[in-house]
């Protein structure tokens, strides 16, 4: 018997296909679709762009790995054969799984966990890093942002900057004093939606320690690049220097260039067509306002 877990991330359907039963972590059940029968799932989910089939077995020893290592971090290690990418991801006395893209069948892949890590099948934070959601994601022309997310008035705006410059506490800011939603503490999803010919950011399972991540899209009003300053100031910030640091925001795969310079001609279309605001604030109300007042502005 095959059992299968339905996830939606922005316009990706990943189809999660195991032999054994798999629970699903209650602060992700938002993004899980299920079937309406046996041909099919929802209506919602079966819009998305594009399905991933993704089989997962649980195995006592790993399968071998193809390829030339790429990349490493204490995380993961990333091996290229051709165009299709192996990881390894690790775990807590070593390698936990392997993700592995099958040769000749663009988006199924295959991923391995170990029992002896891994007790029972679990959608949780580990699971989800092994879907490389950025390697999809960019097929649809859609990146991952380090962002905190607000919906204003039907609109998304995200906050970005290195860490610990405030985005969070901006858009804690918004949802007291503006009314707005808080959709993610610490990622966005930035889509160019085709059919609707605009860009939208899109609600992302991951949140660092925000706790905060729900699934919600909206039209993307505005980038706004935060810094700290004394006073309140906000004025626009112009190509290179936007494309810059959102490039230095996303999630992108650096060993892969095919992957690199699409991301940047995203970005690029995304500062043509979306306001980037260069915000230099404190943490009082009054950036608020000083940034609302602008985006109403334009």
């Amino acid at each position: 018997m095959k059992y299968h877990v339905y996830i939606k991330i922005g316009p990706v359907l990943y189809d999660i296909c195991s032999e054994e039963p798999c629970k699903v972590r209650e602060e992700y059940q938002q993004f899980v679709f299920y079937p309406m029968d046996a041909g099919g799932v929802d209506d919602e989910a079966s819009s998305c762009r594009r399905r991933v089939c993704c089989e997962v077995r649980i195995v006592d020893r790993f399968s071998n790995i193809e390829g030339d290592l790429i990349y490493e971090n204490p995380e993961r290690m990333v091996f290229v054969s051709g165009e299709r990418e192996y990881r390894l991801y690790a775990g807590v006395r070593g390698v936990c799984g392997i993700y592995r893209e099958m040769k000749g069948k663009e988006d199924q892949v295959e991923i391995e966990l170990l029992r002896d890590e891994i007790p029972e099948f679990e959608i949780n934070l580990i699971f989800l890093e092994m879907l490389a959601m950025e390697r999809f994601l960019l097929k649809e022309n859609a990146l991952v942002l380090h962002s905190s997310y607000i919906i204003w008035k039907g609109e998304g705006i995200v906050f970005t900057a290195p860490s610990g410059t405030g985005k969070s506490t901006q858009a804690e800011l918004w949802r007291r004093y503006a009314g707005s939603e808080i959709i993610n503490g610490d990622r966005s999803i930035l889509w160019w939606n085709p059919a609707e010919k605009r860009f939208e950011v899109c609600g992302i399972p991951f949140c660092g320690s925000s706790r905060i991540n729900r699934n919600c899209s909206a039209p993307l009003r505005a980038v706004v690049f935060l810094e700290q300053a004394a006073e309140n100031r906000a004025r626009p910030c112009f190509p290179p220097e936007c494309i810059r640091k959102m490039f230095a925001e996303m999630s992108i795969n650096q060993w892969n260039p095919k992957a690199v310079q699409k991301s940047l001609e995203l970005i690029e279309n995304i500062s043509k067509q979306v306001d980037m605001v260069r915000l230099e604030c404190n943490m009082e109300p009054g950036a608020v306002d000083t940034l609302r007042n602008y985006i109403n502005r334009q």
